[in-house]
């Protein structure tokens, strides 16, 4: 006798789980939306760098699945430094992956040198993972030092397990910063670009806080 109650019972609770889904999923593309205005309108001037728009294959961003990015070079005048930046969104489960490491693996570089990074900007300390790629099969000494790191608020971090951390979040970022290191002499951690990150970063932070 107990059986009916039970039924409507389970199906009140399966259509109160079915909604508060939708009204996730709604709020979760309201959120998508709102981060493409953001990154589209990124302002692309860092203080004494000039800016060039690249573009990413649509393959390379349909893995990623990238709901938005910016990927960009920058050049100080003057001088042989050179910065790559690509930065993405989307939803924090796909997001959370394809680091880096697997990506210069898959063109044939291997991992020399892995480790963490902190730099301080606009207030706050931000942690970021950073490895050196050289290529070993290149007549050239073919080296590139790259930093990567996420964040679903103003702060950027490195986590062991980026996907655990993240998840629940509605909308997630992640940047590659990457430099040439091809004849470099300096240990890694001393050729990042400190000065270009944290006017970077910090330009970010106030883009995001309007």
């Amino acid at each position: 006798m107990y059986v009916k109650p039970m039924i409507a019972t389970l199906l009140l609770l399966a259509v109160a789980l079915v909604e508060s889904f939708g009204l996730r999923h709604a709020d979760s593309d309201e959120s998508l939306d709102h981060a493409a205005m953001l990154l589209k309108d990124l302002p692309r001037s860092v203080d004494g760098w000039s800016c060039e728009e690249l573009e990413k294959s649509q393959e390379e961003l349909g893995l990623a699945e990238a709901h938005g990015h910016i990927y960009r070079r920058y050049t100080k005048p003057g001088t042989e430094d050179e910065v790559i930046v690509f930065m993405l969104f989307g939803r924090p489960g796909p997001i959370s992956l394809h680091p880096p490491t697997a990506c210069y693996r898959s063109r044939g570089y291997r991992v020399r040198s892995a480790n963490t990074c902190a730099i301080e900007a606009a207030g706050q300390q931000h942690h970021f993972q950073l490895a050196e790629f050289w290529n070993p099969s290149s007549v050239t000494d073919d080296r590139a030092g790259v930093l990567w790191s996420w964040t679903a608020t103003d702060k950027w971090l490195a986590p062991e397990n980026p996907r655990m951390h993240y998840s629940g979040v509605p909308v997630l970022y992640k940047v590659y910063f990457a430099w040439n290191r091809s004849g470099s002499r300096d240990a890694l951690r001393d050729s990042v670009p400190v000065t270009f990150l944290r006017d970077f970063i910090a330009s970010v932070a106030r883009h995001r806080s309007r």
